[in-house]
């Protein structure tokens, strides 16, 4: 971030603790409120991007994905590396001692974390309504092998798509220091996993695709998923997003 970003930042966010504090008259307050509002919309700055400058890995967290069986859900563990491009965010599968099940972590800022388990839920959902649709009335030889195969195809071509969506939204913050915010964000998330001396820096495994006639069926049926949808409503309402992540 250059020092002309940065002091914007400051003084925008200076502005906001005036409008807020009780020793400012109420027209100045207003006066304040507004001026922050538009240097915000003229300089394209984010609530997020004001939060990164207050420094630390205080605003990091850590969301959880739970698997409803011993294993996260086969279509988002292979569109999980597209939810953490989307959402900027460091995802990483765990086992919970206590339950005995897999769970999928993902690292970042508050709302980036939240988009990421609201994005994976959205995509268990839809891959099981899919896979649903396309079995219906067909036999099949080995159907747990030919359900893993599709939800494969579902989440890599979900995982795809979501990278494309993931740059879009990079170029169309680059003006107005992007590349910044998402170095910024990175460096807080490494900081924050260093701190609770958590190490995921060990590549993941290559994992094998079998490819079948189910795999092209379920990367067909992961090209018809709206992604923008629940990626503009998500980013418009985090009560949403909060709600649907509860639990």
């Amino acid at each position: 971030m250059n020092e002309d970003r940065k002091a914007l930042l400051e003084r925008i966010r200076a502005m906001q603790a005036k409008a807020e504090s009780e020793a400012a008259s109420e027209n100045e307050a207003m006066q304040a409120a507004a001026m922050a509002a538009k240097l915000m919309a003229k300089h394209e700055v984010t609530e997020q991007e004001l939060d990164l400058i207050e420094g630390g890995a205080a605003g990091v967290t850590m969301e959880r994905l739970k698997a409803s069986t011993k294993t996260v859900h086969m279509a988002v563990r292979w569109a999980a590396s597209g939810i953490e491009d989307m959402t900027e965010t460091t995802g990483f599968f765990s086992k919970s001692k206590t339950l005995g099940r897999e769970q999928l972590v993902f690292t970042g800022i508050e709302t980036d974390a939240e988009m990421a388990i609201y994005l994976a839920l959205m995509i268990r959902g839809a891959a099981d309504r899919a896979w649903k649709s396309h079995a219906h009335g067909q036999h099949f030889r080995n159907r747990n092998k030919s359900r893993k195969s599709f939800m494969i195809g579902f989440g890599v071509r979900i995982s795809e798509r979501l990278r494309v969506l993931g740059r879009e939204r990079r170029a169309s913050r680059a003006p107005s220091g992007g590349t910044d915010l998402v170095i910024r964000k990175q460096d807080l998330i490494e900081r924050h996993l260093s701190d609770i001396g958590l190490d995921i820096t060990e590549p993941r495994k290559a994992r094998r695709i079998e490819v079948d006639e189910n795999y092209h069926h379920g990367r067909q049926a992961g090209d018809h998923i709206n992604l923008s949808r629940p990626i503009e409503e998500g980013e418009g309402d985090t009560a949403a997003i909060k709600e649907a992540t509860r639990g």
